[in-house]
């Protein structure tokens, strides 16, 4: 089960039909990662690519325990290769490790697609890039060049019985971000369940899936738990990260397929004493 068909990517990776493809992998801080990288292998099986994956890029990181064909990505790029795709996440605009891939990437002068991705920041790549945005705010306030497109989790196929297979187990579940990300680090909000994050390792996609699908009413800042707590049927209210991505991927996608808004947790009804 898919939150949105296929036919919605179908414009994103038509000009690489045909081409032989290098897709370069970020770094996976969260399961959220792990997830639009699943979801883009799945894409580019279903439409026939012919894709090299280069990476994991981090030294000292072992390969995912679903894709081990290659070995680390140094900064070259085998012969042969029509352009790159570069993984979505990672933040535009955001100093680090993500960015200095990025760079690294773009000056091996191939044409380049960055995947659907969000803005903290102006940020330009050297080369032939063509910027992919994954809500309307990155494009309205820092990239008015991309194209807008899907975050590569919506296209995701969740298992059809999500529901049945991982039942509510409580009524309400609160769990906000502790991280750079947030906008709420620090605050007492009733019922914060946000810790549990960290119990799950970052390549445990059903372990994500479980707990968000675990709860009546989910109350999250973390936008891919939202969108694992939709694929499993449940109420959804997101709230504002620490920049506009949560709220661009709101009114942009997951509004239209019932996701909730709060701009802060006191206006949410059910965590109301």
């Amino acid at each position: 089960m898919r939150l949105l068909p296929l036919s919605a990517f179908d414009g994103l990776l038509a000009p690489m039909r045909g081409k032989r493809m290098g897709y370069i992998r970020g770094e996976h801080g969260n399961v959220g990662d792990t997830l639009q990288e699943r979801a883009a292998y799945e894409l580019f099986r279903l439409q026939g690519l012919d894709v090299q994956w280069l990476g994991p890029v981090a030294p000292g990181r072992e390969p995912w325990d679903w894709e081990k064909r290659d070995g680390m990505w140094q900064g070259t790029a085998p012969a042969g290769l029509d352009g790159l795709l570069l993984f979505g996440g990672g933040n535009m605009g955001l100093p680090g490790g993500s960015s200095a891939i990025r760079a690294k990437a773009a000056a091996l002068g191939l044409p380049m697609t960055c995947l659907p991705n969000s803005w903290r920041a102006p940020e330009r790549l050297s080369g032939q890039v063509r910027y992919c945005a994954r809500e309307s705010e990155s494009i309205r306030l820092y990239c008015p060049e991309a194209e807008l497109w899907p975050d590569m989790a919506l296209s995701f196929n969740f298992p059809d019985n999500l529901q049945a297979t991982y039942p509510v187990r409580r009524k309400l579940g609160v769990f906000l971000r502790n991280d750079r990300e947030s906008k709420f680090s620090g605050r007492n909000v009733p019922g914060n369940e946000g810790p549990a994050f960290g119990r799950i390792k970052k390549r445990d996609i059903h372990g994500y899936m479980e707990l968000a699908a675990s709860f009546e009413t989910v109350v999250t800042d973390a936008l891919h738990f939202s969108i694992c707590a939709l694929a499993a049927g449940r109420r959804v209210y997101l709230l504002p990260g620490a920049y506009p991505k949560n709220y661009g991927m709101w009114s942009t996608w997951l509004r239209d397929l019932g996701c909730l808004w709060a701009d802060d947790p006191d206006q949410i009804e059910e965590l109301r004493p």
